[in-house]
């Protein structure tokens, strides 16, 4: 799990003036976001990442908390590695409740089907 920090004072969000391939000017929505990363051992550097997630169209921006990577935009390649597409953030509460959801399902399902 990737934990992901929105501060207070970067809730606001700041357009980024690009150029498309065919030379349209378009301004895509970013908003500020902190990334905390892991090392080998499985413990926190001291130090996040700043970096900046790019907003859907008419998307709102996420309010300071905590955050971690929705599950729904993981895809694998032909090789299997894993890609991010269309980031989306989940906070680290409802990732927990989803993944005891999924997990309590199966388990239910494995218990009914062992007493069968």
């Amino acid at each position: 799990m990737l934990h992901i920090r929105i501060e207070q004072e970067d809730g606001n969000v700041r357009l980024k003036d690009i150029v498309t391939k065919k030379g349209v000017p378009m301004q895509l929505p970013q908003q500020t976001v902190y990334i905390y990363g892991y090392d080998r051992d499985g413990r926190r550097e001291l130090y996040p990442y700043k970096s900046q997630i790019t907003l859907a169209k008419d998307e709102k921006p996420y309010p300071p908390g905590d955050y971690t990577i929705h599950p729904s935009v993981s895809r694998f390649t032909t090789w299997g590695q894993a890609t991010e597409m269309n980031l989306r953030l989940i906070t680290i509460k409802e990732f927990f409740d989803l993944l005891k959801n999924d997990l309590f399902d199966k388990l239910q399902k494995t218990e009914l089907k062992s007493a069968a």
